[in-house]
């Protein structure tokens, strides 16, 4: 057999499938270097949650290809040449591989680039990236297969669909066996060992079965379809209940580091600390917390005692503020800001109460929008913007504490820091 015949697959078809590959993972990549700081944790999970739009990709051009050069009137691959079509699925698998893989590699340079200069503290998971190219070379061969059963006018659309529909249906395959999560986690939380394995062995023995499986359909052709002709599928069913067991064993794919390490200051009296990772930020976070507790001239309704980054971990010590930095958003010191300035609003309060009904929940309402409208103005007079949805009333009320003069205004705060602390100040009670 030629060289020809066995790698029937121009380079402009490669090509493109791998520019492609390349932009797309690119584009879902991106996001995480434009965080406020560099992490490898997300960074790991984004190898393969990229593949949201990298995997219809691939299958549909993989189907394209198994389509074009091995349909059942191929003169490339006659049906009665058998063992010739069983070489070519062989061939045509380690060139789309290839192509595949360089577009993925070349897509994922950028930000693992710009998280190695900028990181400082952790590393890339290699287990978690192994995974995110087994699920790749996963997708490659499912479009291969389509392409193998199906005419060709249908595989390319049927492939994509698979893909997506493979990608949509996470939550029912379970954490262990679906291709992507349609979540980010970032430090603090990490893919346990086990379970990062256990998808790079499932996920190429899925990947290598449909490739035999491919093999077998196109060994089997005639020049009309038949039942006979897809005899070869059965050799998915070992993984296929290998990925059964596993599902229904169900277990934990994240979990939160044990000891996580933290960087601590001081603002007054009160210890401000963020996940290592995050030490970058300490300085603005502490900033935001100092200008807080100044615009009520260190005298909040509500004691703070401490704030802790949530990456650390959820807390018993009292009056603490476990504070979810919103890094992913250019404005994340302004949400920091608003965090503690809503923690000595009230929100607190305002959040643990039950449901009410008539009158008695118009006016938990009206004192929520209190809450926000005081978190408003204290986020506002720190100087940061307040990045929060707020009500006609919310707006009222910081208004009505904008423009007063700044000691009044926090005349006004410490007057009713009681009913503010327990969230039961009302907007008739304002000025």
């Amino acid at each position: 057999m030629t060289r020809a015949a066995t790698r029937p697959v121009p380079i402009l078809v490669l090509t493109a499938m791998a520019a492609g590959v390349l932009a797309l993972t690119v584009l879902g990549t991106f996001s995480v270097t434009s965080w406020a700081y560099a992490d490898w944790t997300a960074v790991s999970a984004v190898t393969r949650e990229s593949q949201v739009y990298t995997g219809p990709w691939v299958a549909a051009w993989c189907a394209w290809i198994a389509g074009r050069y091995l349909g059942p009137r191929s003169m490339l691959c006659l049906p009665s040449a058998a063992r010739s079509g069983a070489r070519i699925v062989t061939a045509h698998a380690g060139v789309i591989t290839a192509g595949a893989l360089a577009g993925f590699a070349a897509g994922l340079a950028p930000v693992l680039w710009s998280t190695g200069q900028r990181a400082t503290y952790g590393s890339l998971d290699w287990l978690v990236l192994a995974g995110s190219v087994a699920v790749l070379l996963m997708f490659c061969s499912v479009g291969y297969l389509i392409g193998c059963a199906l005419p060709r006018a249908a595989s390319v659309i049927a492939a994509a669909t698979a893909a997506f529909a493979v990608i949509l249906l996470a939550e029912t395959w379970g954490p262990v066996v679906a291709p992507l999560r349609l979540s980010t986690p970032s430090v603090g939380l990490y893919e346990t060992g086990t379970v990062a394995a256990f998808r790079v062995v499932f996920f190429t023995a899925l990947a290598l079965a449909l490739v035999v499986a491919s093999a077998r359909i196109v060994a089997d052709r005639t020049t009309t379809r038949s039942v006979g002709n897809y005899v070869g599928l059965a050799v998915l069913v070992v993984p296929l209940l290998l990925g059964g067991v596993a599902r229904a064993a169900g277990p934990d794919a994240v979990v939160r580091e044990a000891r996580p390490p933290a960087s601590c200051t001081r603002v007054g009296s009160v210890p401000v600390c963020v996940h290592t990772a995050k030490a970058t930020l300490l300085p603005a976070v502490a900033t935001a917390v100092d200008k807080v507790l100044t615009s009520v001239d260190d005298k909040p309704a509500v004691p703070l005692t401490g704030v802790s980054d949530a990456a650390l971990g959820r807390t018993t010590a009292p009056d603490v503020l476990v504070m979810d930095l919103q890094t992913a958003d250019g404005n994340w010191a302004g949400w920091a800001a608003a965090d503690v300035a809503g923690y000595i609003s009230g929100q607190q309060a305002c959040n643990q109460r039950g449901d009410a009904s008539g009158d008695a929940a118009e006016a938990a309402i009206d004192q929520a929008d209190v809450s926000f409208g005081i978190t408003a103005w204290l986020t506002q007079a720190a100087g940061y913007t307040a990045p929060l949805n707020r009500s006609e009333t919310a707006d009222q009320v910081a208004d009505t504490f904008t423009r007063l003069p700044t000691i009044q205004a926090r005349q006004l705060y410490e007057r009713f820091a009681p009913q503010i602390a327990a969230c039961q100040l009302s907007s008739s009670a304002l000025p």
